[in-house]
């Protein structure tokens, strides 16, 4: 089985397992209060506009320039150009690798469950073989996708540079164009393609794609 992830650097791509849904990260990450995780460790944090602005625990400073967006759950500082999401901001404060901030975001906030303990939904039946067939074809067009500016400017970002690195690790960008390659809905016997990437967690229930606007990386499942 191949399930999806966001990538956020180089270092994640090597020796990284998937311990939480990855259909529930992005979600983690956006329903996760950034400035709620700050408070509870230790930041003094004042409103500013549509900000919250404090002192930056990553660098000493007398002004404060470290700001929050709740509207986008991000963090910024104007000092030292630290920034990122919630779990970076746990990773970076608490010194922890990227594994270890989701499990402790997971246990503070409670917002998803781990993999393993997600209770049993009733989902369209679909075979390993099926299963493996389809993601290897949404795995392909990611790949293809990676060719517009917009993904090789975020991993430029990231400092994930290296051509190679994004072929071995079978790097791609979901643009959201996903569903303009499918069938039309209810033109095809049931279950349908939709039906089945949405059972895969590539597409939401309304249709929509997960990932659109995020760089992904396919990760295999070594106990199947």
């Amino acid at each position: 089985m191949v399930y999806y992830s966001e990538v956020s650097s180089a270092n994640e791509l090597d020796g990284f397992f998937q311990i939480v849904n990855p259909r529930d990260l992005a979600q983690l990450k956006k329903k996760s209060d950034l400035a709620a995780v700050a408070h509870a460790r230790g930041l003094k944090l004042q409103k500013q506009g549509r900000d919250f602005v404090g002192l930056c625990p990553f660098h000493q400073e007398q002004t404060p320039s470290f700001h929050i967006t709740p509207a986008k759950n991000l963090f910024h500082c104007f000092g030292c150009g630290a920034a990122g999401s919630v779990i970076d901001f746990v990773m970076r404060l608490d010194g922890i690798p990227f594994k270890e901030a989701v499990n402790k975001l997971l246990t503070e906030t409670g917002i998803v469950q781990r993999a393993a303990d997600t209770p049993p939904t009733e989902t369209p039946a679909l075979s390993p073989e099926r299963a493996h067939l389809l993601l290897e074809r949404v795995i392909a067009i990611y790949q293809k996708n990676l060719e517009e500016p917009e993904g090789k400017a975020y991993l430029a970002q990231r400092g994930v540079t290296d051509a190679g690195l994004w072929t071995r690790h079978r790097i791609g960008y979901s643009n959201g164009r996903l569903a303009e390659l499918l069938p039309h809905q209810g033109a095809c016997a049931r279950p349908s393609i939709w039906d089945e990437l949405k059972t895969l967690g590539v597409l939401l229930p309304t249709g929509q794609e997960r990932f659109t606007g995020c760089v992904v990386f396919p990760v295999t499942d070594i106990g199947r």
